[in-house]
């Protein structure tokens, strides 16, 4: 597989230009109304004709599979006529008027012409019930047809802002976004490239300052500390500045109350929905201080003025900009059977997100949008409708969701479409999670087609926003689209984190080319997001690379197919994933029954393939790992193998470059991948990996320059049976149509192709594996030992001092058993399951077993305490270092803090043992 490698950007070469046009038309006629309606029928036959024969030098278009009779609409019409060729309607909606009042005269149905011209959309075209079904919009012939939600402006002047030359107009109009006809223009950031971080955040500004959960509404942060080093700037209209955090799968955006250059504090004019925390990154939008850049823009709402800084070669005489008026372009609710064909959406205006009418907290207090933008409007919105297509068309400039899918949709379609300089995300199917014996069953959603569709520069307004998101649909398509340049995932498939009932299943995710992802802001991502339990869904022949992640001391993550938290049942196979921040297959926690096979993955920073762990039940299975090409440079092939590992592998090719049969990364502490230690080929195989793997170099032919086709003579081949895969095929199919055809010229965008910024997930092992495991062994094996002998020793005790009373007797047999006993579970439930609340429960139990071994071996109260505090300290502290200090091993921590405890039990009872033999009959 062969890449283009220019000035450093590495891009697939199998990705087809945006193309033009389909050919050759066909046109079926209903039942004339009037003889007049015959006669002009039949010339728009004749007039169709001589065009296609006066077009043979460039191919006509028109809707294939012509639906009903014919109406036509141009802007230079008027919404009274007929809607004939030779007396066309003017707008879309007179020819929806038109249709509903004619409905009788289209019982077929109907397709709508539209000749060349930009129809400017002042509100959404709405679709109801009641209007017409089974119609096509299309455009006619090889004719250039817009729908904007943007109006003109023009008559700019030359004057200066900030030292530079500008161009500037009164205006009374508002807007969020403002389009340019040839160029990405964006308002001034501050500061203008790179980014600040927060220094600290105070309890006081946090709406809920006990709440640190990110599933709520976490604190409410509603001001931070800014650095004053940093800032360095006097706001003029602080009112108009935005303020944009990024930290976990998010980007908060608001505008800021307040700057206090006093103190660098920074109020927010809307709650955070994740906790701020020191670290994370931020940086403002629409400063008037900043403006000073080619294509930058802003809008004093104070003076009604519009300042645009030129680029060479614009005058302010022929200089024409683009405002939205509306946020809608079109609205189908209970209509049906509608085509769009070769028409391009453009122009809508940017909003914030706001939570929804049910959002409880998040509602009262205005708290930002929750994740992956799903509350974020739409351009295009659909729900109860079925049979919506949308075929050849183009979505550029759009503030928004391009087009969402609401409720109760089936057998939709999105095919051959271009989705460019989107706001939010591009396609969005936001189903219901209907159970299948509720009473509305029937309106799951389900059958959806998203097929050759070319989606790049989306997430522009916001960063969270996906390529393509399917959320709760069943028995659909995602294939060969080509999915890029996002701040966020590229495709996601899936909603509920658990294992809870979602209607989502049967998805085929086949043949997509999804890169440069993430490009180095926001955490937790993948080129393919994927979750919750999904029967029958199948992720295969993707091509998946240069997903990475943010860089900020908070940020993480950046894989390639990432099943997050509960997710279960996925198929992936026959997948290339490389150049990953992180993991190139991440299987996340508490997973179950996957199956990967036959995929390739190589460079991946913090490995190929991390297996994830289970939920700590006997069946706990996440996945059977197969027939693999696995490869590395310098970074684990496998990470998080140990002893309690709930996955099955064989059959796999392993190689690392660079470090031999090191090529296992072990399951450290699990908060940190940079403190995991390498694991070679021994240790693994001795702690029951490795079973029928290979480890060889695949022999690849140029992976240098990502090349990874096999070499006939490759070990994948002839050792693990693997069988090759063109993966030239992923991206826009040979011979396909995207979009409406000319050209598209845009600014170019920053990515992150270089992976050097991100560490590799596993150091050196301080220790081999081999002698920790020895050493947690030993330390269990050691502590058991030593409360054992302290309760024989006790029992002496009893046998030795018959006279001692009832209840220091049940004391003496009960001290070192109880903590003999808690041992296991302790241990059990902390460092096998990860479950804190009964390990915390078992630890401070054995404590206190602990303290009452001092209690009774000590006579004085002061150096009772002293020394019950000591004990309890030691025992923590030593565990806390090599848990979170040392980062070897939790199972380790927890050894060495029970040998502590087990050590102070035993010499308790030695102590007693010998103030029984000196006075035996004396109750201490």
């Amino acid at each position: 597989m062969k890449m283009k490698n220019e000035n450093n950007t590495r891009v697939f070469q199998g990705s087809q230009e945006t193309s033009t046009i389909l050919q050759g038309e066909k046109t079926k006629k209903n039942k004339a109304i009037s003889i007049g309606a015959v006669f002009s029928k039949c010339l728009a036959l004749l007039l169709l004709g001589a065009i296609s024969l006066s077009a043979s030098a460039a191919p006509v278009f028109a809707a294939t599979d012509v639906i009903g009779a014919a109406l036509y609409v141009s802007p230079a019409g008027n919404d009274a006529a007929t809607g004939d060729i030779d007396a066309p309607l003017a707008t879309p909606d007179g020819a929806k008027a038109y249709l509903q009042a004619h409905k009788s005269d289209y019982p077929d149905g109907a397709t709508v012409y539209f000749r060349e011209g930009v129809y400017t959309l002042f509100e959404a075209v709405s679709f109801t019930e009641k209007d017409l079904p089974n119609v096509t919009f299309c455009a006619y012939g090889n004719e250039d047809v817009t729908f904007t939600a943007a109006a003109p402006l023009s008559g700019f002047s030359e004057t200066t802002v900030n030292g530079v030359k500008a161009y500037s107009m009164k205006t009374d109009r508002r807007f969020n976004a403002l389009y340019h006809p040839e160029r990405a223009i964006a308002t001034p950031r501050y500061p203008a490239s790179g980014s600040f971080t927060v220094k600290g955040v105070e309890r006081a500004d946090e709406l809920f300052p006990d709440n640190k959960g990110w599933w709520d509404a976490s604190n409410g942060c509603t001001a931070f500390i800014a650095d004053r080093e940093e800032v360095r700037v006097d706001f003029s209209q602080p009112e108009a500045v935005y303020c944009r955090i990024t930290h976990a799968w998010l980007d908060e955006i608001a505008r800021i109350r307040f700057y206090d250059e006093a103190d660098g504090k920074v109020g927010l004019g809307r709650p955070a929905t994740y906790e701020v925390k020191p670290g994370d990154v931020y940086w403002f939008e629409n400063v008037f201080e900043a403006l000073d850049a080619p294509g930058e823009w802003y809008l004093d709402e104070r003076g009604g003025i519009l300042y645009y800084i030129p680029f060479d070669g614009e005058t302010a005489k022929d200089l024409t900009l683009y405002a939205p008026v509306s946020p809608y372009l079109l609205a189908i609710d209970g209509c049906g059977g509608l085509t769009f064909d070769h028409i391009r959406f453009t122009g809508s205006e940017w909003t914030l997100a706001a939570p929804p009418e049910d959002g409880g907290t998040r509602k009262e207090y205005d708290i930002d949008a929750y994740q992956a933008s799903t509350d974020c409007d739409a351009a295009v919105n659909i729900q109860n409708a079925d049979g919506i297509v949308f075929r050849n068309c183009e979505f550029t400039d759009i503030g928004n969701t391009a087009l969402r899918f609401i409720k109760n949709c089936h057998a939709c379609a999105v095919k051959n479409c271009l989705f460019r300089h989107i706001g939010s995300t591009a396609i969005a199917v936001y189903g219901e999670n209907t159970a299948p014996d509720a009473a509305n069953a029937a309106e799951a959603m389900s059958g959806f087609t998203i097929t050759n569709n070319l989606i790049e520069a989306y997430g522009r307004n916001t960063y969270e926003s996906t390529g393509v998101h399917l959320m709760y649909v069943k028995d659909s398509e995602a294939r060969h689209n080509e999915i890029h340049d996002g701040y966020y995932t590229g495709l996601s498939c899936g909603w509920i984190w658990g294992h809870e009932y979602q209607v989502t299943e049967n998805i085929q995710i086949t043949d997509n080319l999804i890169y440069d992802i993430g490009q180095g802001w926001l955490s937790d991502l993948g080129g393919m997001y994927l979750l919750g339990e999904q029967r029958g869904t199948r992720i295969a022949r993707n091509v998946i690379c240069n997903v990475t992640r943010g860089t900020g001391a908070n940020d993480y993550g950046g894989n390639g197919i990432y099943t997050d938290a509960g997710s279960s049942y996925f198929t992936i196979e026959n997948n290339l994933i490389y150049d990953c921040a992180a993991n190139g297959i991440n299987i996340g926690g508490y997973n179950k029954d996957h199956t990967v096979r036959g995929n390739i993955v190589a460079f991946c920073k913090l490995s190929a393939f991390d297996p994830g762990w289970g939920d700590g039940l006997e069946d706990d299975h996440t996945c059977d790992c197969t027939g693999n090409v696995f490869y590395a440079d310098d970074a684990p092939v496998i990470l998080d193998l140990s002893e309690t590992a709930t996955f099955t592998e064989s059959n796999n090719l392993l190689w690392d470059r660079s470090e031999g049969e090191k090529i296992f990364g072990s399951d450290g502490y699990s908060g940190n991948y940079e403190k995991k230690t390498k694991l070679s080929a021994a240790d693994a195989r001795r702690n029951g990996f490795l079973l029928a793997d290979v480890i060889a170099d695949p022999l690849f032919e140029d992976p240098e320059n990502r090349d990874f086709t096999l070499r006939a003579d490759s070990p994948a081949f002839s050792e693990i049976g693997f069988t090759a895969v063109d993966f030239n095929l992923a991206g826009i199919a040979a011979g396909e149509t995207v979009g409406c055809g000319g050209e598209w010229r845009r600014g170019a965008t920053a990515r992150v192709n270089d992976l050097s910024a991100y560490p590799n997930a596993c150091a050196e092992a301080k220790i081999s594996y081999g002698a920790k495991r020895l050493l947690r062994r030993s330390c269990m094996t050691a502590a058991a030992a030593l409360l054992f002998a302290a309760a024989v020793t006790n029992v002496l005790i009893i046998r030795i001092n018959r006279g001692l009373p009832a209840r220091r007797r049940l004391q003496l047999l009960l001290c070192a058993p109880l903590a003999l006993i808690l041992l296991a579970p302790g241990y059990y439930f902390f460092a096998v399951n990860w479950q804190m609340v009964p390990y915390g429960v078992c630890l401070g139990a054995s404590t206190l077993c602990a303290g009452a071994a001092l209690w009774l071996a000590l006579r004085r109260l002061p150096v009772r305490l002293a020394a019950i505090v000591c004990a309890a300290a030691a025992s923590m502290c030593a565990t806390f270092y090599i848990n979170n200090i040392l980062h070897y091993d939790v199972a380790l921590a927890f050894g060495v803090g029970a040998l502590i405890q087990s050590a102070v039990v035993f010499a308790c009872a030695l102590a007693l043992r010998r103030q029984s033999l000196k006075e035996p009959r004396q109750d201490r």
